[in-house]
């Protein structure tokens, strides 16, 4: 069965195969670039604080900027592509799996302004089953929900803390 599949970021999810993209939105009520620079600017100094349980280290490359993210149990994910510019970004997460099923995840994030206010960010995941392993819905959801829950916290914290990446 092997094959892309592509996931959004949500509990009801289905997977997708084909490599067909799907697209859901966080809502934050932050602005769009306060939430992206708290997160890949800035997220060395807060990630660390705000989801310890979570995220256990993160990288910077030569001009400062988020380069990789450690989470808890050893999961990497890598940031290939981050455009300052249009708030996007391209990230890879090799070697996703306990259950030796996934070789790679690739995520791609944009954050916009939402219509009323804050931001939303959309988010597409395409995931890559190694040779014709099946992907366990329950395990990928698991960790797509965790990336979905650093976004909720990280805009919490910054609505409580308006200074902060403003």
């Amino acid at each position: 069965m092997g094959g892309k599949y592509s996931i959004p970021i949500d509990a009801d999810a289905n997977l997708k195969k084909n490599g067909i993209s799907a697209y859901t939105g966080s809502i934050s009520s932050v602005s769009t670039g306060g939430i992206f620079r708290a997160i890949f600017v800035e997220g060395h100094i807060l990630l660390p604080q705000l989801v310890p349980e979570t995220v256990t280290g993160v990288d910077l490359n030569s001009d400062g900027r988020v380069s990789s993210f450690t989470f808890a149990g050893g999961m990497k994910l890598m940031v290939d592509e981050i455009d300052m510019e249009n708030l996007s970004l391209k990230c890879t997460m090799p070697d996703t799996d306990a259950h030796n099923s996934t070789d790679f995840i690739v995520t791609n994030c944009i954050f916009e302004p939402s219509p009323h206010f804050g931001s939303v960010i959309k988010t597409s995941s395409t995931f890559e089953p190694k040779g014709d392993a099946d992907l366990a819905d329950d395990v990928l959801q698991s960790r797509i929900k965790k990336i979905h829950e650093i976004f909720k916290v990280v805009s919490g914290y910054l609505g409580e803390n308006p200074d902060v990446c403003a």
